[in-house]
């Protein structure tokens, strides 16, 4: 079930089931968009997977945030932040593309991934890219 995109608030949830690995997965999904205006958007993600396989089952939910800002047509910000009960991990990817020109851009991109443990986080990785690509045209 899944309302139109073009809305400023919508949403769509989707119940999958079936046979998985000689066992059976259920996964149910559920997404929540809002966008306020043309230079702002935020979504919401619900992920919960139920396994039951001959080898052990397992009940895993993903939940994750996204914020994106369009500053202009040339320059856009996002966020994800997602959280995974199975592995306990908290990621974090932030990135800037900017369009400097109709055949370069640029991309800066900042991921960072804790674990918790013992009712602490820990540092899993860190990482900070920057990708400038242009296009030659002969």
């Amino acid at each position: 079930m899944e309302t139109a995109a073009k809305r400023r608030l919508n949403g769509q949830v989707s119940w999958w089931f079936g046979d998985f690995f000689k066992g059976q997965l259920h996964e149910l999904e559920a997404e929540l968009s809002w966008t306020p205006s043309t230079f702002l958007a935020f979504e919401g993600i619900f992920v919960r997977n139920i396994g039951n396989l001959p080898f052990g089952d397992f009940d895993q939910t993903l939940t994750g945030f996204r914020v994106r800002f369009n500053a202009t047509p040339d320059l856009q910000v996002n966020g994800f932040l997602q959280y995974d009960t199975e592995s306990k991990e908290l990621g974090l990817n932030a990135r800037l593309h900017w369009i400097f020109n109709s055949l370069g851009d640029l991309f800066l991109v900042y991921n960072d991934n804790n674990f918790r443990q013992s009712g602490e986080w820990r540092p899993v990785s860190q990482q900070v890219l920057l990708k400038i690509r242009y296009n030659f045209r002969l």
